[in-house]
């Protein structure tokens, strides 16, 4: 009877052990990967190598000074497993459970186009793996209650009612034709602008879907709005249709001012519009860190420019700072993949690349800003 009360106590012993290993993270692992999803294939491709080149710079500031700073993690330094999803959201998902499978991945920074967010965001969920998109804008994706969903950029409604805020008060304009791409993206973008338009007395005279990747000839749409007697044009969509839509609007002899969303401040619109045609072009962006003074900004493009032979975008940054608030949950004491998102949400005003970071309760960074850029003289400038 001793023998057998002797074994129970031993075999509780055991499972509260388990239990609490389990729950601490166990053993200190010898690195912490984080896996890098996004589209580096296909007409997308340029977002997600911005992403995987900030990702690397991260890791290799926080690898140079050591790995973790402190806790019980001190000295386990970061990798990065990279994965293509081609823009996809069926390739994406089938990545998310990949990364939940794989118990050595930490965490995802990715994806960087909504609708693939869209399509992890239930799998990592359930899998008990964390997901901070560094691009994704879509509203849709934080407004559902997950626990697991962290966002380093602003959302849809911030660009939207920024753009609108550019076509009213900036530039005193109030009969605005939108064109938007059919994708969760651009409808999550001009699913803000338009009240915001109507909200500041302003009057949206048309709305108008295109399919990006198949859609080139813009012409009908144009011809639409002109007719309407739009004063502005907004744009929601990516650089390889805004920049065919610039110089269609141009070529057909329009001067009228286009206001397009962020993602668009980028060397492919250039290419794509025609630099000639740029002018009356106003550019929603995030702040450009290629005109800050902040050491930490100066450090992070030097360590760039000398890795990669370029200029960093004004978006591999949030990348970056994707890649330190992990970290910085992990020396707050996150041992676990599982618990990563309760560390998350214990961050207040990490000083990021892009501005203090605080998440708030569905995952969204609190103290998001955008600024205006116009071309000139060959380049994107801060409007003025």
């Amino acid at each position: 009877m001793k023998q057998s009360i002797r074994l129970m106590i031993i075999g509780l012993l055991l499972v509260v052990f388990l239990v609490v290993s389990a729950g601490c993270g166990g053993k200190k692992p010898e690195s912490i990967k984080l896996a890098s999803v996004s589209p580096k294939t296909g007409p997308w491709a340029t977002y997600g190598h911005d992403q995987r080149k900030g990702m690397e710079v991260a890791i290799e500031v926080i690898n140079e000074a050591g790995g973790i700073s402190q806790g019980p993690f001190k000295g386990v330094k970061f990798e990065i497993e990279v994965f293509d999803d081609r823009g996809d959201p069926k390739e994406s998902a089938n990545i998310a459970q990949k990364l939940v499978a794989d118990e050595s991945i930490f965490a995802m920074v990715g994806p960087t186009n909504s609708s693939c967010a869209l399509a992890d965001a239930p799998i990592l969920e359930k899998g008990g793996v964390t997901m901070v998109t560094d691009l994704a804008t879509t509203p849709e994706l934080t407004n559902q209650g997950y626990e697991r969903v962290f966002r380093t950029y602003f959302t849809g409604i911030t660009e939207g009612k920024a753009m609108a805020m550019v076509a009213l008060e900036t530039l005193g304009l109030k009969r605005m034709y939108v064109f938007y791409e059919n994708t969760d993206y651009g409808a999550g973008i001009q699913g803000a602008l338009v009240p915001a338009m109507e909200d500041g007395a302003g009057e949206v005279l048309g709305v108008d879907a295109y399919t990006p990747g198949q859609d080139t000839d813009f012409s009908p749409l144009i011809t639409k709005a002109r007719n309407a007697g739009a004063e502005v044009i907004g744009i929601c969509g990516s650089y390889n249709e805004s920049g065919l839509i610039i110089r269609q609007v141009r070529t057909a002899g329009w001067d009228v001012p286009i206001v397009i969303c962020t993602g668009n401040n980028h060397p492919n619109t250039i290419e794509l519009a025609g630099a000639e045609n740029l002018y009356n072009a106003y550019f929603t962006s995030p702040p450009v860190i290629g005109d800050s003074t902040d050491p930490n900004v100066v450090a992070f493009r030097e360590k760039f420019e000398e890795k990669f032979g370029e200029k960093p975008g004004d978006y591999t940054a949030y990348a970056y700072d994707a890649v330190m608030v992990i970290k910085e949950a992990i020396e707050l004491g996150c041992q676990s993949r599982d618990e990563l998102h309760t560390y998350l949400r214990k961050i207040e005003n990490y000083q990021g690349l892009t501005g203090p970071i605080t998440f708030d309760e569905g995952g969204d960074v609190m103290q998001p800003g955008i600024v205006l850029l116009a071309f000139e003289n060959g380049e994107y400038v801060l409007y003025e």
